[in-house]
């Protein structure tokens, strides 16, 4: 468990303790922020929200070790989105930052991967994976609106012009999530080797 608490809680930034405050602040931050998403009767980015928090926590509750967050930059990260919900954007910045938060999804799922399995990710894997997440997660929202469009009479689906700019938006946030997910990795590693 030492082994894994090292891997976890290095922090380009902090360290194990420091980190492990912060990690926590920032997860009962978002978990306060899905109450209000909620109560201001805003139901898909509230389980969206329950959705993060549920895979945040999983592994300190897997491990039974409260200690075991993802390092607070990811977490701040997905805050982003879940902070700047509540303004009122215009349709671009308010794609971009539904998959942004996509993005983040993906680089948590990754980490989370990555630090707890046996399995290890390349720079460009997590490039290529964040992209194709967030695209894959903007299909799977344009066919949700088009079944709810379809059979429970919503009117959610937009225009096809539109919907490709929704496409093209979460590509190239994919991409630039990804990049910077690249650079993460990279200096996370090396500070991971120097502490070994």
């Amino acid at each position: 468990m030492a082994e894994l608490r090292n891997r976890l809680s290095t922090s380009r930034f902090a360290g194990e303790k420091v980190n492990s405050v912060l990690s926590g602040l920032l997860s009962v931050y978002l978990l306060f922020n899905c109450f209000n998403i909620l109560l201001d009767n805003n139901l898909t980015w509230a389980v969206y929200g329950f959705a993060v928090l549920v895979l945040v926590f999983l592994p300190p509750v897997y491990f039974e070790d409260r200690s075991a967050l993802v390092p607070f930059e990811l977490l701040f990260f997905l805050a982003i989105p879940f902070t700047l919900k509540g303004l009122e954007l215009g349709f671009a910045a308010s794609t971009t930052l539904n998959y942004l938060s996509a993005a983040g999804i993906a680089l948590l799922v990754v980490t989370e991967l990555d630090t707890f399995t046996s399995f290890k990710s390349s720079a460009a894997f997590a490039v290529v994976l964040t992209s194709f997440t967030t695209v894959a997660m903007a299909g799977i929202w344009a066919v949700s609106r088009w079944l709810s469009d379809i059979y429970l009479g919503t009117s959610l689906m937009v225009a096809e012009n539109t919907l490709m700019w929704e496409f093209t938006a979460a590509f190239l946030t994919g991409i630039l999530s990804g990049v910077i997910f690249q650079y993460y990795l990279k200096e996370r590693s090396e500070v991971i080797q120097s502490e070994d």
